[in-house]
């Protein structure tokens, strides 16, 4: 039987990989509404390893690669897809063992092209919903899931209804995640 200094000892010798999130407050309405009631950020998107913007968002997003648009729903996106309603910007990382980080991509490309969960939004104030339930999903519950199918972040709460992009950053900064602030253009 392994005791607790022996598990440690075993993780840490385990490859490392940084892993990053990009976290904004946007300028549209309902931005702001869910900053408000949030306290700072309105969306989070995870950095993918091949610097692709990937999360739920509720709205079609054209950009000048993607003119056609790209529809709502957890999706990936170009980086700089919606910088310019950005009011701030801040990016997330944190040290995870190469296996974690493995299953978190796993989980996260299985979800790819789930609708968006526009009862997220509600959610913050009226419903009483259990955001595990993978038919949909909003931004920062997706990652949420994703954090703990890969072990990173221990369950949260069952009776949780919602996991807003505040709660998110402040269970990043809790498990040793750094962060810093972007220039917003």
């Amino acid at each position: 039987m392994q005791n607790k200094t022996d598990h440690r000892q075993s993780a840490s010798a385990q490859p490392m990989q940084k892993m990053r999130w990009q976290f904004v407050r946007g300028r549209g309405a309902i931005s702001r509404l869910i900053s408000w009631y949030d306290g700072i950020y309105s969306h989070v998107d995870w950095i993918t390893p091949n610097g692709m913007l990937r999360g739920a968002r509720s709205d079609m997003v054209y950009t000048p690669t993607c003119k056609e648009g790209i529809h709502p729903g957890y999706r990936d996106r170009p980086m700089d897809y919606d910088i310019k309603d950005w009011s701030l910007r801040t990016i997330f990382t944190l040290n995870v063992t190469s296996e974690q980080a493995q299953v978190y991509k796993d989980f996260s490309d299985a979800q790819l092209g789930k609708p968006y969960d526009s009862r997220g939004i509600t959610g913050f104030v009226f419903d009483k919903r259990n955001w595990h339930e993978p038919d949909s999903w909003f931004c920062s519950e997706e990652v949420q899931a994703n954090l703990e199918a890969a072990g990173i972040s221990p369950p949260m709460y069952e009776d949780s209804n919602r996991v807003d992009p505040g709660d998110l950053a402040f269970i990043l900064c809790a498990l040793g995640a750094n962060y810093q602030d972007l220039p917003c253009r």
